[in-house]
């Protein structure tokens, strides 16, 4: 026969719950069996009853519980909380006395209960004895108790319910599509079907023909025109008008894909194409200027002799620099000799150009095979586009034959690198780049 050893107090769970004590007893056993061997670490199964009157008086509440003894052998449950069999624990009258607490055990868990004790109630909890008690008069109140230490924050409140979706963005302002109107303005017109015509862009007609050389995209919706006289034209910015930002909400559809500008070709005969990320292209008409005057070019060059020259045209004007004389550049490589030529009337010996230094200066001289050379002015500038030839004026009378002439080195066509130099051609097959 196993005893049950037992340590009993009416402590009352300090906790309040709308102004009324908990209804439960904490409740405390040691078990040894028969050796006085602790039971320890074990699941047993307990009946707890409260008799009234004495030891063997009439059951008011009946639960079991099931608790797990610690190394101790000691197992600590509150009545009151446990699997009611009969009774109700919140309804014992404890002014109606005395009660006893009578326990049921079974060490191995179950419901065969083979340990048995009762222990009177000498003393009842005053909170659950208030309860069913008659109250006592109003005692004075006693003094202001100090303000307690500050409580825990409470747990985080639920998230706020999901707001309604906002409206959708604007789609976006893409070009679409490019039309030459002809008459020197281009018309954008834009995804959300407007359009924009430009001012007339075709560049002013001067003496000379200036054609666009080249287009450039700036990259901030503006285009710059290069001319053929070394002038540029940059347009207003032509991107089209930014709607107003609309509130933020979810993410609307996507939008029409905008249709900008790749790339931009210079054809080569005064027209360009310009390439869409569609995978479109648009060719302009040709905006070639109309050709310019003819060109006066330089018909004799005559050194005065005292640091000028005198150029004389093909319109029978002429021009007397001021004095040039500085300093003389190197003497350039002497180009080879050309085939000679059948022999022909004999005329004024020729005077023709044996080399050309650029003298890092903007300047150019011209050595010329008579032995004289010539240093041009400051060169550095736009360069106007060759003028047409003139028409070939009327044979001049045979003269006497003279002497051969030395060969004639002469320019036989100038290249725009579009870099800022130029390439001279000569009739030898050498050539001579200048610097930018």
């Amino acid at each position: 026969m196993k005893k049950l050893y037992t340590i009993f107090s009416a402590i009352l769970l300090a906790a309040n719950l709308f102004a009324q004590a908990p209804q439960k007893m904490s409740y405390q056993a040691v078990i040894r069996d028969n050796n006085q061997i602790l039971i320890t670490n074990t699941q047993v199964g307990m009946q707890l009853s409260v008799l009234q009157g004495s030891e063997t008086g009439t059951p008011v509440y009946i639960e079991t519980q099931t608790p797990v003894s610690n190394p101790n052998g000691l197992i600590s449950i509150t009545i009151g909380g446990g699997n009611v069999i009969s009774g109700n624990f919140e309804t014992i009258d404890w002014a109606n006395g005395p009660f006893f607490i009578k326990t049921e055990t079974d060490p191995t868990g179950g419901i065969n209960y083979s340990i048995t004790g009762t222990s009177e109630l000498l003393s009842v909890p005053y909170s659950l004895f208030s309860l069913n008690s008659t109250p006592g008069p109003q005692g004075p109140q006693g003094p202001q108790g100090d303000q307690g230490p500050q409580g825990d924050q409470g747990p985080q409140g639920d998230q706020g319910a999901q707001g309604d979706q906002g409206p959708t963005g604007a789609t976006g302002n893409g070009i679409t599509s490019t039309v030459d109107n002809g008459n020197g303005t281009f018309t954008f017109n834009y995804s959300d079907g407007s359009s924009f015509t430009t001012s007339d862009l075709t560049g002013p007609t001067g003496a000379t023909g200036n054609g666009i050389t080249s287009t450039v995209d700036n990259g901030n919706g503006t285009f710059t025109f290069n001319y053929s006289d070394g002038s540029s034209f940059t347009t207003s910015d032509l991107t089209g008008p930014t709607g107003s930002t609309g509130a933020t909400g979810a993410v609307g559809p996507t939008g029409a894909t905008g249709n900008g500008i790749t790339s931009t070709v210079d054809n080569g005969n005064g027209t360009f194409t310009f390439n869409y990320t569609d995978g479109s292209s648009f060719t302009t008409s040709d905006l070639t200027g109309p050709t310019g005057a003819t060109g006066n070019g330089i018909t004799s060059t005559v050194d005065n002799g005292n640091g000028t020259f005198t150029f004389n045209y093909s319109d029978g004007s002429s021009f007397t620099t001021s004095d040039l004389t500085g300093p003389t550049g190197p003497i350039g490589p002497t180009g080879s000799t050309g085939a000679t030529g059948a022999v022909g009337p004999i005329g004024a010996t020729g005077n023709g150009i044996t080399s050309t230094v650029d003298n890092g200066n903007g300047t150019f001289t011209f050595n010329y095979s008579d032995g004289s050379s010539f240093t041009t002015s400051d060169l550095t500038g736009p360069t106007g586009p060759i003028g047409p030839t003139g028409a070939t004026g009327a044979t001049g009378a045979v003269g006497p034959q003279g002497p051969n002439g030395a060969t004639g080195n002469g320019i036989t066509s100038t290249v725009d690198n579009n870099d800022g130099t130029f390439t001279l051609n000569y009739s030898d097959g050498t050539s001579f780049t200048t610097s930018d």
